[in-house]
């Protein structure tokens, strides 16, 4: 293999401060060889890998490629795998997933969050085949216009693409460029993306970037895991300050918590011979996804209702910055009040911008609602 030339200044001032082994004279330190060597004989068969390490030439790999790198994005690998699979069955290229209605897109997501990924992957899909022919564009400068494509996976493309010696840093690269070197972070902080990306950029083999980019996020996902490190199997186990620190679960520090607010919500049941009601926004938290109307229970409208609506249990859910406590609520049983009390919610539902759609209770599988509406969808089916 040929060896990888280094800025010899920016690898010792990495090194400076950190403990690691880079010393004066040191104008080629082996670790990135010695993780191409590992990755070559431990790289997982993941169904959107192609093979050998050129650039990608074919549409369909950049395709593939693309749809993973979104489906990756705050998702393990082993759950990613099976969406994966279902998702290009249905839509195999960018030709099909453009055409394909968005409640359709959203449906096939259903079950892994963020949904805001498919709205985006979706409108990406359509900006490539109307303004770039369906075939995604070459031009680096070109990729800030396009939606979801920020800076991990610029670097990604750019390097699985283009071949260029651009490193593509997720939460795997973070940590292990963080152990490596013994440095603090925190983990996520824009400075500190900043540093580990430079540095990187020192390293990272110009005849063969995208491959160094998998193989440093296979490590981090495979043994460098940011609780229980196999540092016993790491390949770079005699490079790293943090192993020799005795404690590698110190690096990086990980990003202050934020606060997560508690919200309490009612949720309601609301139904006729057309059908049950669902509800969805443009924006906002569950953007463009169906769910069970719901209001604030501390707002006066929510009181108004909550006087007719009986009240049946409660749900709870996490979301990644806040929390959830719905109370649920289902139409009384007096046949006059059930009609009062529905028409208000409505009323109430169109004051405040929402969109509302009647559906049959055997449409709402084939619906796209978050997770947490399926559970509240338990619990409400032995009332429709």
């Amino acid at each position: 293999m040929k060896k990888t030339k280094h800025r010899h200044s920016d690898v010792q001032s990495a090194a400076r401060g950190s403990g690691n082994d880079v010393r004066e004279g040191d104008k080629t330190p082996s670790w990135p060889e010695t993780l191409l060597a590992w990755y070559g004989a431990h790289r997982r068969p993941l169904p959107w890998r192609t093979p050998g390490s050129a650039p990608l030439s074919e549409e369909a790999d950049v395709y593939r490629t693309v749809v993973s790198e979104f489906l990756l994005m705050r998702t393990r690998v082993r759950a990613a795998e099976g969406y994966f699979r279902r998702f290009l069955e249905r839509f195999p290229n960018w030709d099909e997933l453009a055409r394909a209605p968005e409640e359709e897109v959203l449906r096939f997501w259903q079950g892994i969050g963020f949904y805001r990924r498919a709205t985006y992957l979706h409108s990406l899909a359509r900006t490539v085949v109307e303004r770039h022919g369906g075939k995604f564009p070459r031009d680096p400068r070109s990729w800030n216009e396009l939606p979801g494509i920020g800076p991990y996976l610029s670097g990604l493309l750019a390097a699985k693409l283009l071949g260029l010696p651009e490193p593509a840093v997720d939460g795997n690269a973070q940590r292990v460029v963080a152990r490596l070197f013994a440095w603090e972070g925190p983990k996520d902080d824009p400075g500190f993306v900043r540093r580990v990306r430079d540095l990187l950029r020192t390293y990272i083999p110009p005849e063969l970037p995208g491959t160094f980019n998998e193989a440093l996020m296979e490590l981090g996902e495979t043994v460098c895991t940011p609780r229980s490190p196999r540092c016993p199997e790491c390949p770079l186990q005699d490079e790293c300050a943090a192993r020799r620190s005795g404690e590698p679960t110190r690096y990086p520090r990980p990003a202050s918590p934020r606060p997560r607010p508690l919200e309490e919500r009612d949720v309601y049941l609301c139904r006729t011979e057309a059908g049950i009601l669902l509800v969805r926004r443009d924006t906002g938290l569950l953007a463009r996804l169906w769910h069970f109307p719901h209001l604030s229970s501390a707002s006066a409208e929510a009181g108004s209702c909550c006087a007719d609506f009986a009240f049946i249990g409660t749900v709870e859910h996490a979301f990644t910055h806040r929390l959830w406590i719905l109370r649920l609520r289902v139409p009384p049983a007096s046949s006059a009040t059930c009609g009062r009390a529905r028409e208000d919610l409505v009323r109430l539902l169109a004051e405040d911008g929402w969109e509302t759609r009647w559906f049959l209770p055997e449409e709402l599988v084939r619906v796209p609602m978050p997770r947490v509406f399926r559970k509240v969808e338990e619990r409400f089916a032995p009332f429709w």
